[in-house]
């Protein structure tokens, strides 16, 4: 299979095969992955372990506020898509408020068959063309006919503006409901401007949101 197309091309240049078990969910298999790279370059097991575990990326399952819970995250393909719905499992929500949009040129019929699955309402939204270059926007119309084509019973709102459409998430969402804004780290690096803005970075000493 593939381990042995690999181990043959390792022992081909002299380079160690090393191979790392998948975990039961794509956080942990990278987590194991990062560790067995920084113990191959000499890094001590245990520096490697609290090092990684402490590591936090913006806009990569991040959460910026609770009650409601606002997740940022910018999964923009398919295999994002689905990692960052396991990882969703881990939170404890009664409704799901998906504020998302994505650029025409991604797989989106497949990224929104795994939304539709779990959404109780979807708000459809853009951000600037003019930052983007050669790049566009999928149209709310089109993204409505491709969730509907899913799940007709999903509530779907169109709200051309990221802040509007996070400004009515909060309307829908109660203090235990989630709003996960998704689709684009240019769409959700807008919302995170918004949630946790630099002078609170700057004033808290950190990169994150604290709650």
């Amino acid at each position: 299979g593939l381990q042995r197309i690999f181990h043959s091309a390792c022992r081909a240049v002299g380079a160690p095969f090393c191979f790392v078990t998948p975990a039961s969910s794509t956080q942990e298999t990278n987590q194991r992955l990062a560790e067995a790279i920084l113990e191959y370059v000499g890094v001590p097991f245990a520096v490697s372990r609290n090092s990684v575990a402490r590591t936090k990326l913006p806009c990569r399952f991040e959460v910026v506020d609770h009650h409601p819970s606002v997740i940022l995250d910018g999964a923009h393909n398919t295999l994002k898509m689905a990692a960052l719905f396991e990882q969703l499992r881990t939170l404890s929500y009664a409704r799901l408020v998906v504020v998302f949009g994505i650029f025409d040129d991604k797989d989106t019929t497949s990224i929104v068959r795994i939304i539709a699955r779990r959404a109780n309402t979807v708000i459809l939204t853009q951000g600037l063309t003019s930052a983007m270059s050669g790049r566009h926007w999928a149209t709310g119309s089109a993204l409505a006919t491709a969730f509907h084509n899913q799940n007709n019973q999903l509530v779907i709102i169109q709200q051309k503006s990221p802040l509007r459409a996070l400004a009515t998430a909060r309307t829908i969402a109660g203090g235990d409901d989630a709003i996960l804004v998704t689709g684009s780290f240019y769409l959700a690096g807008i919302v995170r401007a918004v949630q946790y803005p630099e002078f609170q970075m700057l004033r808290k000493r950190s990169l994150f949101f604290r709650g």
